[in-house]
């Protein structure tokens, strides 16, 4: 297990947002946070802080081994932190941060002394529902003793004692490594999610294919040209799900390097951008609306393009260049094309059409920002003036 800056590290998520859910007593109305936003279980910042859970040994709440659960955790720190001012990952390092139960139970007591304030156990939520919560005591202390990161934690993490009335000042040398700590290991957390929604890398590939592979080009590369394409297309696919078996990683390139033949017109890294943000490349992702597989169709649209089976593998990814192949064709002559077919493949052509471009949904919204984004860090700086550039709103019609 890491720490930072030499303080001591604790795995227990739930003590921390217990004592955030008896400090949420003390704020008013006010002080609640901006409605939570949605983020899909596919959004590349959950898998990765899934990843961290266990890379850096998080217990959360009962442990909580299975992946489902910890996915849920993430998905909720997430919106929670898309709902105030602070980081995913500093409100991850302030959960991560509070272990010791004589250490909670004091600073409850100290609260209880100075608000006069009570709150029974049994009426605390549980903590993976209601992690917005801590978004409210960061945000109630910012108002309450300024804008410092310093002094906010500060106030959050003063063990017995009461509130330092110097905020970061007023700590002891202990209290302020640990404060560091907290923060740094937050920017290291923050630093991770926001590279996962980077992309992984450029995927190298060969604009000048072999006369023999030249039936089988998408856009200017080859269908299964060389080893270095293979590599380089698997290398993205377990960026994105490092915990694919290899012959799972194997069958989800083969299906889409075949059907980048197929269908020559939709570049494959287009595909594998919006394979990774519907799925993170889980075959037997389901969401809670009920789409399935890879491209996460939905029982009706799986229905409609003959696939028998939405989590086998070449059938999903047949249908997913299907659909899309549809979308490209429909909106061929509209400007910002990416952005009507992204959202065309996530909210419906009907809601598209009726809006004449992105629904006004945080959802759609958020996902053509995100496909666009991923797509892009798998281009070469070269490639943007053909292949991105115009093509969406979110990147103009020249380098800029």
């Amino acid at each position: 297990m890491k720490s930072g800056n030499g303080a001591k590290r604790g795995p227990s998520l739930y003590l921390g947002v217990f004592i955030c859910l008896v400090f949420m007593a003390a704020i008013p109305a006010s002080g609640q946070p901006a409605e939570v936003k949605t983020v899909t279980p596919s959004d590349p910042r959950v898998s990765k802080l899934v990843e961290m859970f266990y890379e850096y040994e998080f217990a959360l709440v009962d442990g909580y081994p299975d992946y489902g659960t910890r996915e849920a955790i993430a998905k909720n720190i997430i919106e929670t932190s898309l709902s105030c001012d602070f980081d995913a990952g500093l409100i991850t390092a302030v959960c991560h941060y509070e272990d010791e139960h004589t250490k909670a139970e004091a600073r409850l007591y100290q609260f209880h002394i100075e608000t006069g304030l009570t709150l029974a156990d049994a009426n605390l939520p549980r903590v993976w529902e209601d992690l917005e919560r801590v978004a409210n005591v960061l945000t109630w202390i910012q108002d309450s003793y300024g804008d410092d990161l310093r002094d906010i934690i500060a106030y959050y993490f003063v063990g017995a004692r009461s509130y330092p009335p110097d905020g970061f000042d007023g700590l002891n040398d202990v209290e302020k490594t640990t404060v560091e700590g907290i923060i740094a290991n937050a920017d290291e957390y923050q630093d991770a999610l926001d590279k996962a929604m980077e992309g992984p890398f450029i995927i190298e590939v060969d604009d000048s294919p072999p006369e023999w592979v030249a039936p089988k080009v998408s856009n200017g590369f080859a269908y299964l040209a060389s080893d270095e394409v293979r590599e380089a297309y698997i290398s993205a696919i377990l960026y994105f799900n490092p915990r694919l078996e290899e012959e799972t990683t194997n069958s989800i390139f083969d299906a889409i390097a075949f059907y980048a033949g197929e269908y020559p017109q939709i570049d494959a890294r287009f595909v594998m951008a919006l394979v990774a943000c519907e799925s993170s490349f889980r075959p037997e992702a389901v969401s809670h609306a009920g789409a399935m597989g890879l491209g996460q169709l939905m029982p009706f649209t799986a229905e409609s393009h003959g696939v028998d089976d939405p989590f086998d593998i070449p059938e999903n990814i047949r249908a997913t260049y299907e659909y899309l192949q549809r979308e490209f064709e429909r909106w061929a002559e509209k400007d910002h094309i990416y952005d009507y077919v992204l959202a065309s493949y996530n909210a419906g052509a009907g809601a598209v059409s009726k809006h004449g471009g992105i629904p006004p949904f945080d959802e759609t919204i958020n996902y053509v920002y995100k496909v666009t984004k991923v797509y892009k860090n798998f281009l070469r700086e070269e490639e943007y003036e053909r292949y991105i550039f115009g093509k969406s709103k979110h990147y103009s019609d020249s380098p800029v």
